[in-house]
């Protein structure tokens, strides 16, 4: 078991690994000495995209894509919506950079 001193390692497994495809795969890694479990599932169907983003098997973040316009779609993090596009800002909300489900 990894202490705080370690370094935190990812592993990376599941369909999203075998097809070389982000937007399908499973993550275990460590918070100090907790193990975290983080799940990519997408659907896509002929009039959207929605990528759910699972944190120990709980609801943590929903990507809605869209191929239309400008913009990559919305981001649902509880209940708290952001276009996408905030992710890749200079100074994007901090709560964009954690999957607190608080």
């Amino acid at each position: 078991m990894p202490n705080a001193t370690d370094c935190n390692d990812l592993y990376f497994f599941g369909e999203g690994q075998v097809q070389n495809n982000p937007r399908q795969v499973s993550i275990l890694g460590y918070e100090g000495d907790r193990p975290v479990f983080i799940q990519f599932t997408t659907i896509a169907s002929q009039t959207s995209t929605q990528t759910r983003v699972y944190r120990d098997q709980r609801d943590a973040a929903i990507f809605d894509w869209t191929a239309a316009g400008t913009h990559l779609g919305l981001l649902t993090i509880g209940q708290r919506q952001f276009h996408m596009g905030q992710l890749v800002r200079p100074y994007a909300p901090k709560c964009l950079y954690s999957l607190d489900l608080a």
